[in-house]
């Protein structure tokens, strides 16, 4: 339930609360004289996710709110709207982790679980397709350059039907608003990140992407690699003498690109891909902790990208200030 008012009541449609429920709350509010307002909720993923209305709508304010706007019922964002509500959109990728679920002490002021660990499955029988970037040779097997980082028939490892790297599940994207001014990055580029796994070595990748708008050309935008890089877990602490992850211990690791430069155009995003393969540009790692180039046995990797205040996984961008 979400009151809008004190004479206003919204509650949520779903598979958590049927008509007879509604009708119910309906004829016991009335009497103080208070609407009753339905919000249709959406599919989604069936009846065991459970989601409810404060899932998708969470006020933090008289005229501030929390949305989930890919879930939220265009209705009642209508009504926030006319009601003069400010929006704060919650980021589509912490739905599961964090979404909308604040709790307003006072207007303006929330309680809010830490940042959850970003998780995903690494499996090297389906490692994320290189798609250009720092390579100088190896055609036709994979070629170097710029390219929009969509699965395609011309980069081997692609499968139909061909979609952007940022929607496989095993790709985490980190990127920020459209910019609002310029801005250049030139010079060496290094990830700090804060990661765990299930398995006593696997590989971290990083890629630096220029985020272009949707235009006449490209109607879903065009996501420009710019450089990339690779740690594996084994030598995070040096080439010499690697040493094996303990299976669920965190660590801190540093993942480092070849330098670029690039100006960032006002209304493009700045966006930061992290996962744990770019093949056939980078070997493959089992996920076993066998010697190199002595295993054959494969193994999936629980992999986790800590990004809570004592775990601050975070970029290093060398920007130029522009005068």
């Amino acid at each position: 339930m979400l009151w809008l008012d004190e004479a206003t009541l919204a509650v949520g449609r779903g598979y958590r609360t049927n008509a007879e429920a509604h009708r119910q709350l309906a004829a016991l509010v009335a009497a103080d004289e208070v609407e009753l307002l339905r919000a249709d909720l959406p599919h989604d993923r069936g009846a065991a996710h459970v989601l409810h209305l404060l899932s998708v709508v969470s006020p933090v304010a008289d005229d501030l709110a929390v949305v989930f706007e890919p879930l939220a019922p265009v209705p009642l964002l209508e009504l926030l709207a006319e009601r003069g509500y400010r929006i704060v959109a919650a980021d589509p990728d912490e739905l599961d982790d964090q979404g909308c679920n604040v709790l307003a002490v006072r207007p303006g002021v929330v309680v809010m679980a830490d940042a959850a660990p970003r998780i995903y499955d690494y499996d090297p029988r389906d490692p994320v397709p290189t798609i250009g970037g720092t390579v100088t040779s190896g055609q036709p097997v994979m070629v170097g350059g710029a390219f929009d980082q969509r699965e395609s028939p011309a980069f081997l490892g692609s499968r139909a039907p061909y979609e952007s790297l940022a929607e496989r599940a095993d790709v985490l994207v980190f990127q920020t608003a459209p910019l609002a001014a310029d801005v250049e990055v030139t010079g060496a580029i290094e990830a700090e990140l804060w990661i765990s796994s299930n398995r006593p070595d696997t590989d971290f990748t990083i890629k630096l992407i220029d985020v272009y708008p949707p235009n006449a050309d490209y109607p879903h935008g065009y996501a420009m690699n710019l450089t990339d890089g690779i740690l594996r877990c084994r030598y995070r602490d040096s080439w010499e003498r690697p040493s094996l992850l303990t299976p669920g211990q965190v660590y801190r690791i540093k993942v480092s690109a070849f330098p670029t430069s690039n100006l960032f155009k006002r209304g493009h995003r700045i966006r930061l891909d992290v996962s744990s393969s770019n093949f056939p540009h980078f070997d493959l790692n089992l996920n076993t902790g066998a010697p190199e180039g002595g295993g054959r046995e494969m193994r999936v990797a629980s992999n986790r990208v800590f990004v809570d205040k004592e775990h601050a996984s975070h970029v290093v961008l060398p920007l130029i200030r522009r005068t």
